[in-house]
């Protein structure tokens, strides 16, 4: 019969160095001197007496410090709880026959990494000594990474991981324990320890996610954010594979055409529908890693694997836009990779690796364009053009005194912004500032709450004349999640227009020099009857000349 590999969530390679050793140590005092001494510590097994395994777990250090199995030193590292563990007797060894304790030596190096793969079948090998399928012991690590599996008799154990934090890449291999166990290693004092301590070690993956440059991507309503999402590749042993790798970004509904624009294994860029899938439901935008894929990640330890998500800014509401992203991974122990993993994960786990939260703020502008000449009424003006600019600095104290930046910028579309009836100008949807959060923060709050932009005028309303000499370009001030207003105002002067002529007793007069000749300027044929010459000017050119009856030569 073949060995079955099934899978068991997530696994850790088992840093249980002091365990190994202790498998090794029950080997080597099967043949130890029998002491001569009533201590239960030394000499004759007490069969009749019941013990404990205590479980310290702990995340995987540099430090490679070694627990002992007295308790008298621990292994070090960050402690871990959550973490389930389950003792299994091995039913198919007494340990009151020396031929049974002999038998251990052939389980030193050779316990299965598969041992526990279904929990309810537990196996050291099809020619391994049985192991019972119902636990004889259960506890879960609390309080700093401490779990006791107590009240066991005289007894070959095989331990199990069964259950871990879904951050936890890898359960701890399976291994052996005796009660007793010989303390004869990392120092130990040859003792019989009927409570024994064991240091298996796991590795937890995160999750990062950050926000890209939004003014490259476009600062309007309409322009796409794009969120990278990040993860460090853990490393599994010979026997260990990734049963499935999701990444997950729940976006926003003000951020439609959820997608992932890129995948990135180190330097290496991945293929889609051959490395992996993506999909989007309901704006839950998932990529799911295929057969090809997985091996990959596991060929690259150390290596980051990066998502880019993005969304289309569709709508603003109350300007602050949200959101996290999640990961979703398991291994199995088996020498052979997976299958093309479910789409889905079959089982939703509690408290996923999360990212820290990312927000991006938003801002509507007004302005008002009105009548120089109408005082303080200000009257708007409709049909004035305006186009929209980054400003140089952005983040001024003041926006008073903003020099564009670059390109117009496109708005819903839009590069150009006309004022309404009443003269107003509306620019709606304009970005702010970006944040990430701290990994446990609650809220995220962006550094800046406004953003500096510059408004030219391209078009001046009919009948007024288009400012020049700088005065066509307005500072103006976009505040997170509202609308600037009437604060901000460009003003028209009408256009100059040929003069009109004066008429009348009103005529123009001008003395020549002199003082003997007065010319009169009218349209008026009474005030002309006045004059001793007449002279018809039309076009510049003169059609007549007469001199009036009477009139002095």
């Amino acid at each position: 019969m073949s060995r079955k590999y099934a899978p068991l969530g997530r696994r850790m390679v088992a840093a249980a160095g002091a365990l190994s050793l202790g498998v090794a140590g029950v080997v080597a005092t099967s043949v130890a001197a029998v002491a001569t001494t009533d201590d239960p510590s030394y000499g004759t097994i007490n069969q009749d007496k019941t013990g404990s395994i205590i479980v310290h777990k702990h995340l995987k250090n540099d430090t490679g410090t070694v627990g002992k199995v007295d308790g008298t030193a621990d292994a070090g590292g960050d402690t871990v709880d959550g973490v389930t563990f389950k003792a299994y007797k091995v039913s198919g060894l007494n340990l009151s026959k020396p031929a049974d304790w002999d038998k251990l030596a052939t389980l030193v190096g050779n316990i299965p990494s598969n041992a526990c793969a279904d929990p309810a079948h537990p196996t050291l090998g099809d020619t391994a000594p049985a192991v019972d399928t119902d636990a004889a012991a259960e506890g879960t690590t609390a309080g700093g990474g401490l779990a006791t599996l107590a009240n066991l008799p005289v007894a070959a154990y095989l331990v199990c991981e069964t259950a871990a934090p879904a951050n936890i890449v890898e359960k701890a291999k399976p291994f052996v324990v005796t009660i007793p166990f010989p303390n004869t290693t990392n120092g130990g004092d040859g003792k019989w320890l009927y409570d024994v301590h064991a240091y298996p070690k796991n590795q937890k993956i995160e999750i990062d996610k950050t926000i890209s440059d939004q003014t490259v991507n476009g600062v309007g309503l309409g322009s796409r954010v794009q969120f990278p999402v990040s993860t460090t590749i853990p490393t599994l042993d010979a026997y260990t594979n990734f049963t499935y790798f999701y990444m997950r970004d729940r976006l926003d509904d003000r951020l439609t055409d959820g997608k992932v624009d890129k995948i990135t294994l180190g330097t290496e860029t991945l293929v889609e529908n051959t490395d992996y899938v993506q999909s989007n439901t309901g704006g839950l935008v998932v990529v799911s890693f295929q057969r090809a894929g997985l091996a990959k990640l596991k060929a690259n330890p150390g290596k980051k694997v990066e998502a880019i998500f993005s969304g289309t800014v569709s709508a603003l509401g109350d300007g602050t836009i949200k959101n996290k992203a999640t990961l979703v991974q398991d291994t199995h122990y088996g020498a052979i990779p997976p299958n093309e993993p479910p789409s889905t994960p079959p089982t939703e786990p509690n408290d996923p690796p999360t990212s820290p939260e990312v927000s991006t703020d938003w801002g509507n502008a007004q302005l008002l364009k009105f009548d120089a000449n109408s005082g303080a009424a200000k009257t708007g003006i409709q049909g004035a053009k305006f186009k929209v600019y980054n400003a140089a600095d952005p983040y001024a104290a003041s926006c008073e005194s903003a020099v564009k930046s670059g390109d117009p910028i496109s708005v819903g579309g839009e590069d150009t912004f006309a004022s309404a009836a009443n003269g107003v100008v509306s620019i709606e949807g304009l970005f702010v500032d970006k944040k990430q959060g701290a990994p446990d923060a609650q809220t995220v709050t962006p550094d800046h709450s406004q953003r500096c932009y510059v408004i030219e005028e391209i078009e001046a309303p009919a009948g007024y004349t288009l400012p020049s000499g700088g005065k066509e370009f307005t500072g103006i001030t976009v505040k997170a999640g509202k609308t600037t207003s009437a604060a901000v105002t460009v003003k028209n002067s009408k256009q100059d227009v040929p003069g009109l002529p004066l008429t009348g007793a009103a005529g123009k007069l001008i003395m020549m020099l002199g003082g003997a000749t007065l010319v009169v300027v009218t349209h008026d044929p009474n005030v002309a009857a006045w004059c001793d010459r007449l002279i018809e000017i039309r076009d510049g050119r003169i059609h007549a000349d007469t001199t009036a009856k009477g009139a002095r030569a």
